[in-house]
């Protein structure tokens, strides 16, 4: 596959064909959730590889052949690509308003998932803080019967509810940018200590794991 194919978003014939696919595999997310799963993913402060995510979307997947498992790995890869540049371009919105809340909770649960599969998510107290609004509107974690901020116990979580799912697109595009800042960090602390050994091509992938080529990220 070209490259420029690979870059491609995905056609609104290909996002059924690939929706149905996820649908066929019992063990698979919904495709609202692998869409969270890869928000998440492209987010993380780790680069995190589809031998540790794929499963996580998937499950145990057999194909009907090798031309299909490459048929829909591709599609996949390429629904990758489009979510981290548009992450990355800043346009990533969450069509939460088209989303009803069975949706948007799968949608956070796939999320949530890929936040667990990166130990220096876990271990960050303020990144994990940020993730609360994904627990609640995924059901995961239930307000009703907690301290809201004025000290009242929450009898009725709806209200908490619907301010989460206005603000989710704002708070996506805080923690990208958390994480990133948090690996521009991570690499100027470590420059002096390890010079770097051969020079980054301008169309190569960023090191900093933004996705984006480096002329375009750290390489302005």
């Amino acid at each position: 596959m070209k490259k420029s194919e690979v870059e491609q978003g995905l056609s609104e014939e290909e996002q059924v064909r690939l929706k149905s696919f996820i649908h066929s595999c019992p063990d698979a997310m919904d495709f609202h959730g692998a869409l969270g799963l890869l928000t998440g993913v492209c987010s993380a402060p780790s680069t995190l590889m589809p031998s540790q995510w794929l499963p996580v979307m998937l499950g145990e997947v057999i194909y009907d052949s090798m031309e299909e498992a490459q048929e829909i790995n591709g599609l996949i890869m390429r629904l990758y690509n489009q979510v981290n540049q548009s992450l990355n371009d800043k346009a990533h919105k969450l069509p939460a308003a088209s989303l009803d809340e069975e949706q948007l909770g799968d949608w956070c649960h796939g999320y949530l998932e890929a936040s667990r599969l990166d130990g220096t998510w876990g271990n960050d107290e303020a990144a994990l803080n940020h993730l609360l609004p994904f627990g609640v509107l995924s059901g995961m974690f239930e307000l009703e019967g907690e301290t809201d901020d004025q000290g009242n116990i929450i009898e009725d979580d709806s209200a908490h509810r619907s301010r989460y799912s206005k603000t989710l697109p704002a708070l996506v595009a805080k923690i990208h940018d958390y994480w990133t800042r948090w690996r521009r960090d991570q690499m100027s602390r470590s420059s002096p200590s390890q010079p770097q050994l051969q020079k980054i091509g301008r169309n190569e992938p960023c090191p900093c794991g933004s996705g984006q080529k480096y002329k375009k990220c750290c390489g302005r």
